[in-house]
């Protein structure tokens, strides 16, 4: 019995220590195995983070060296010009009207500029912009006001009349666009906005805008009642029309707002809007233009805004 005691308790000892070992052992390989890991771990974010500094020091260093000197560009786009203007229509032989209207003149903007090397000592590193462009309307005429009274004329009741018949006054004036043309200066801020570094670009405009002004008149009485015998016609028309030439010199601020710069093949791609708040450095432009006509006499007279409001959006090609 003691040796088979004995026999018993060497057995157990050898069943121990054996798992001891495999303990050891798998301790062994899973601490090597960790330490491999996290190895790998820290060795993967060091590369990372080493591509990723080298890729923002090549790119910061490509954007330093764009910065730092003039860059030529070009934008084209849609606008829009907002701006009030009046009218007034007097006649010696009846039509009159006082038109008032804003009016919307839609078009295409073609415009260079260049961009001077980036200021580095001031926040955002401005970069000052030099441009000027052509904007050629879309749309040949805004009307202002037409109207058109037709008057049953009834004798002894219609002042000036004395047969009866039917009057009908007409009026027109409108306002007939052409190509335009402006030029500015602005400081061009990089913002960073999240991920993005988007522009803000202040600046300065001067607007050179040309319009024609036109107006029409129209009076026509139709007599309904003939006398016997026949006599000479009772009925007439009177019209007559004219137009006159309106140039604006318009100065003001403007703000312009750009995406962040994308590649497009060899040149440099974004998008903007703008806006600017413009203003007649003369005040009020009015004119106004005589028409004897036979049988009458017309005065028109047009008033153009001092104020206007220009807005487009656009793309902007920038050659590196």
């Amino acid at each position: 019995m003691c040796l088979s005691g004995d026999r018993l308790v060497i057995t157990a000892s050898r069943g121990a220590a054996t798992k001891l070992r495999c303990f050891r052992a798998l301790s062994t390989l899973m601490l090597f195995v960790g330490t491999a890991s996290i190895t790998a771990s820290i060795a993967a974010s060091v590369a990372i983070a080493e591509d990723e500094f080298e890729d923002r020091g090549s790119k910061d260093g490509k954007g330093e060296a764009e910065a730092g000197r003039f860059e030529p560009y070009f934008n084209s786009g849609p606008y829009t010009t907002i701006q009030r203007v009046k009218g007034d229509l007097t006649t010696s032989f009846g039509p009159s009207s006082k038109p008032r209207n804003t009016l919307t003149n839609m078009g295409w903007l073609f415009e260079i500029g260049v961009a001077a090397p980036a200021i580095k000592a001031l926040p955002g590193a401005p970069r000052l912009n030099l441009f000027a462009g052509l904007l050629v309307p879309t749309n040949e005429s805004s009307v202002i006001q037409t109207t058109l009274v037709k008057t049953l004329v009834v004798p002894g009741e219609t002042p000036g009349f004395d047969d009866a018949g039917q009057l009908a006054e007409g009026t027109k004036m409108a306002l007939e666009y052409q190509n335009s043309y402006r030029a500015g200066l602005g400081a061009e801020f990089t913002l960073p906005f999240f991920d993005l570094d988007l522009t803000l670009m202040p600046g300065v405009q001067y607007l050179y805008l040309g319009s024609r002004y036109t107006g029409q008149v129209n009076a026509t009485f139709v007599a309904s009642v003939f006398p016997e015998p026949p006599l000479p016609s009772l009925d007439f028309e009177r019209t007559s029309s004219a137009q006159n030439s309106l140039v604006q010199h318009l100065l003001g601020p403007s703000l312009k707002i750009g995406t962040e710069e994308v590649s497009f093949g060899p040149f440099l791609l974004d998008l903007y809007i703008e806006g600017s708040l413009l203003f007649d450095v003369a005040g009020t432009r009015r004119q106004s233009t005589f028409v004897d006509a036979e049988g009458g006499t017309s005065v028109f007279t047009w008033e153009a805004g001092t104020t206007a409001g220009v807005f487009n959006a656009g793309f902007r090609v920038r050659i590196p």
